[in-house]
């Protein structure tokens, strides 16, 4: 009796498995329909896009400083008419028909100059706002990816705001917004880069945003948010140090680059620009080291 009745709960405990095996395993395949593909692999598209973004900030930066060299030998030009005109005021003997006709020479060059420099200044918005519509259209086609890829509605529509403000910030020929307003557009792609697991493309990316922005803040004299930027900095490097993968031969490239952060940190509170910069560019050099090292 007792045989049996072990014998029906045996039976009756193997039904049960049965009945509820299939029932649970139909439930986890959909639950795995439900969740968002992972996917390792970075778009061609959205690669595109972060190498257009650094052309554009790269161009406007140049466009930036040669509107500076403008503005300077104007003044530099401006100081010399002045120093001639009182120098011939003092000489009263020489000859006027050929001092004139040497100061119209001198004009004409100068103005001929001028010209010069800003036609290269303009041929090179033009450039940058050509640059500008490619990013619209490689957008345009990484869209097809953001929804299956699992990129967050808010990233999408931060990303769409800040390029934007660029394609206007450029089409009025503002350096200093554009600046900001491109670099606001590297943040959000680096948003994008961290959804490839696997990668260290968002951490590089969003490294480079902040060495950028902290630069940027100092050219506008916002040297407090300067220094809150900096908090970001050693942090970031954290994470993509956990993500790289290096060669023993170049491990010293992720030193280098934590050394350069550092450094720049430590230069913020001179309040210098010029010194500012250096300490950028090196940082950003060595940033972009380690990621060709890395591939």
């Amino acid at each position: 009796m007792r045989k049996t009745l072990k014998f029906k709960r045996i039976i009756f405990v193997l039904i049960l498995i049965l009945i509820i095996l299939p029932v649970s395993i139909s439930c986890s395949k959909q639950q795995e329909k439900t969740l968002p593909k992972t996917n390792d692999k970075i778009p061609n598209s959205l690669k595109a896009m972060v190498e257009d973004v650094d052309n554009i900030f790269n161009e406007i930066e140049k466009i930036k400083e040669e509107k500076e060299n403008m503005i300077k030998y104007k003044k530099i030009e401006e100081k010399k008419e002045e120093e001639e005109k009182y120098r011939q005021q003092k000489d009263e003997k020489q000859d006027e028909s050929k001092d004139k006709m040497g100061q119209l020479e001198k004009k004409t060059e100068e103005v001929k100059k001028e010209t010069d420099m800003e036609e290269k200044i303009e041929k090179a918005w033009e450039g940058v706002n050509k640059i500008i519509v490619n990013v619209h259209k490689k957008w345009n086609d990484y869209e097809l990816d953001v929804v299956k890829d699992g990129i967050r509605e808010e990233d999408i529509r931060k990303f769409e705001e800040a390029l934007d403000n660029l394609t206007i910030s450029a089409k009025d020929k503002n350096e200093i917004k554009s600046l900001f307003n491109v670099n606001s557009v590297t943040l959000h792609i680096s948003n994008f880069l961290n959804v490839y697991k696997g990668n260290p493309d968002g951490e590089i990316v969003k490294l480079k945003y902040n060495i950028r922005q902290i630069h940027l803040y100092g050219e506008i004299n916002e040297w407090d948010k300067a220094i809150d930027m900096s908090k970001y900095l050693e942090p970031i490097f954290e994470r993509l140090s956990q993500k790289i993968k290096l060669d023993k031969k170049d491990e010293k490239l992720r030193e280098k680059l934590i050394i350069s952060i550092r450094d720049l940190k430590s230069v913020i509170d001179k309040r210098n620009i010029e010194l500012l910069k250096i300490k950028r560019d090196i940082a950003l050099q060595n940033l972009d080291n380690l990621k060709e090292a890395a591939k």
